[in-house]
């Protein structure tokens, strides 16, 4: 009998192999029967055993499944944001 490590899951009994958790989800715990959902204007790490904030010049309202580069002419200077700020008259954003 083997546990499933961090990032996966099983909910059967039986099992032959462990379930990587849905999309927004994590387990940052090995053994488990499910997964938990990253708090808003977070996204799952690449092996889903933990949560990463949104870095600065994104946002995410997907309901933290991904984070999306700001749009040309607008900004973010924070992280874990659901927005970004239209750059001000005299004003202008990098698109690099």
């Amino acid at each position: 009998m083997f546990k499933c490590p961090k990032g996966k899951y099983q909910d059967n009994e039986g099992a032959l192999a462990c379930k990587v958790c849905d999309k927004g989800k994590i387990q940052k715990n090995i053994g488990q029967s499910g997964c938990e959902t990253c708090p808003p204007v977070t996204i799952p790490d690449p092996s889903k055993s933990s949560c990463l904030d949104c870095p600065k010049g994104t946002y995410s309202n997907s309901g933290n499944i991904e984070c999306t580069q700001c749009n040309p002419g607008s900004i973010q200077n924070y992280t874990r944001q659901r927005t970004c700020d239209i750059c001000p008259l005299g004003t202008y954003s990098d698109p690099s």
